[in-house]
């Protein structure tokens, strides 16, 4: 692959997704967002890099040389790079359509009030019309799913158990009907994590927590 990408028949230009940045040092650093490539290369070679980016290769060493094409920093002259990067986002966009992520507010209220929080607190419990919206939607989109991911959030989730008990078993019924994989996590305080809810949240397939834990500071 090395001796193709040397092969002078061919013409290389700087890539458009390049970015550049020269070092106190000397050293330039590359990093190319198409292919999430990044790259140092030396003060020696610096010079007859900045020349080979606004004019084409020319006189940088044949393994920097190989390492830069292959990695996207150059490619061949004429290629459509705005093209590439629209086939990619249509191909991740198709990729994900058979996947559904919720982030469900059972309540907004909170039996904390720390200082930093962001939350408003405007609301109240998830009231019955936005639990059967929830379910409506997952049951619309049930047909083409193959993955469905339910991240409990708040205010404190954890005051409203009934609601995520209710929702979490209706959602999980809809996934086992249409073999969706199903998974769950929470975001909470942990204060009202008692024993029959943690039985609750686990027949319901919450498996992963996030829980902030608050001390004084030093």
């Amino acid at each position: 692959m090395t001796d193709t990408l040397l092969d002078e028949s061919l013409d290389w230009v700087a890539s458009r997704f390049n970015a550049v940045v020269e070092q106190p040092d000397g050293d330039t650093l590359l990093y190319n967002s198409f292919m999430g490539a990044f790259a140092r290369v030396p003060a020696v070679d610096s010079d007859s890099l900045r020349r080979a980016l606004h004019d084409g290769i020319s006189g940088i060493p044949a393994g920097i040389l190989a390492e830069l094409c292959l990695h996207g920093f150059f490619v061949p002259d004429g290629t459509d790079e705005k093209s590439r990067l629209d086939g990619l986002c249509r191909d991740e966009q198709l990729a994900l359509l058979d996947r559904l992520q919720l982030v469900l507010l059972p309540n907004e209220q909170c039996n904390f009030r720390c200082k930093y929080c962001s939350q408003t607190f405007a609301r109240k419990k998830m009231k019955r019309e936005v639990i059967e919206g929830v379910v409506a939607l997952v049951s619309r989109r049930a047909p083409s799913l193959s993955k469905l991911s339910v991240g409990w959030f708040g205010g404190e989730p954890l005051t409203a158990p009934e609601i995520i008990d209710e929702v979490a078993e209706r959602l999980r019924a809809i996934a086992r009907a249409h073999g969706i994989a199903y998974s769950s996590s929470m975001t909470t305080n942990g204060y009202l994590l008692t024993e029959p809810v943690a039985r609750m949240l686990l027949k319901n397939e919450v498996r992963s927590y996030q829980i902030t834990l608050d001390g004084q500071r030093v």
